[in-house]
């Protein structure tokens, strides 16, 4: 999905006068229709659906990161969602005078491909989040109306999905790469020429697997079965022994994680 986004006219004028004041976000919305004309110039969303709300703001100089979220608890028949719009105004000062102000219409996103939005009957309880950067210029502070409960709900959610990585992480690290190698020796005791490289079929995040191997069958002595020089693609392999050649079964586990 392609956007474009443009701060409007009266969002420029609050750029322009930002210094030394505190710029508030006060709310975010969305429309289900196109603006046909310059996104600069207009004052409202071209045909409003909802407000949506802000779930998480982190700031980055001139700019600061949004998450905006829209539950469809209250979406009784689906649209098409184009545009995305977040209303601000900037005080001087550090009280807001008027909170029931809600501002202008200061930064416009828009797509030609739209999201369609279920309607609660349809899709119960469905809630889908978008992240836009929002230019905040040289203002001295930054204020936002976070919405708790979409806060708890995008951290809640967020807790969820790295408890699902990591046990992720931990479920592939139990799973064992098995396999046989045939190892051939041309030397005579005590030395040996039989080593081979394993390429693993499964890359590893990390050195710290484990490679238990074991000879299962054997033309001569095998006194022992040596892995060594670990790679995340693969490791060395040989036998210690008189034997001019070896079956080897191995099992590699573990070294799945970042």
């Amino acid at each position: 999905m392609r956007w474009e986004y443009a701060i409007t006219e009266q969002g420029q004028a609050i750029l322009a006068g930002l210094a030394g004041k505190t710029l508030k976000i006060t709310k975010a919305a969305c429309s289900k229709a196109v603006s046909s004309g310059p996104l600069e110039s207009l004052t409202e969303l071209a045909d409003y659906a909802m407000d949506m709300s802000i779930a998480e703001y982190t700031s980055e100089g001139a700019t600061a990161k949004m998450r905006f979220a829209l539950e469809n608890t209250a979406v009784a028949q689906r649209f098409n969602l184009y545009q995305i719009g977040v209303y601000a105004k900037s005080y001087a000062g550090g009280t807001d005078p008027d909170p029931e102000d809600a501002g202008v219409l200061y930064q416009v996103w828009q797509t030609s491909l739209p999201d369609i939005i279920y309607s609660n009957a349809e899709s119960p309880g469905t809630v889908r989040d978008y992240l836009g950067t929002v230019d905040v210029g040289n203002a001295s502070s930054v204020d936002v109306n976070i919405d708790p409960a979409a806060y708890v709900r995008y951290t809640t959610f967020h807790t969820v999905e790295l408890l699902v990585n990591q046990h992720s992480q931990q479920l592939k690290n139990l799973i064992v790469e098995m396999g046989t190698v045939s190892l051939t020796n041309s030397k005579q005791y005590p030395f040996n020429d039989s080593a081979t490289t394993v390429n693993l079929a499964a890359p590893r995040e990390n050195l710290n697997y484990m490679v238990h191997a074991e000879a299962v069958s054997s033309a001569g002595s095998v006194e022992a079965v040596e892995v060594y020089d670990k790679q995340l693609n693969g490791f060395k392999i040989r036998f210690i022994g008189s034997a001019s050649e070896a079956q080897i079964n191995y099992y590699v586990s573990g070294g799945m994680q970042s």
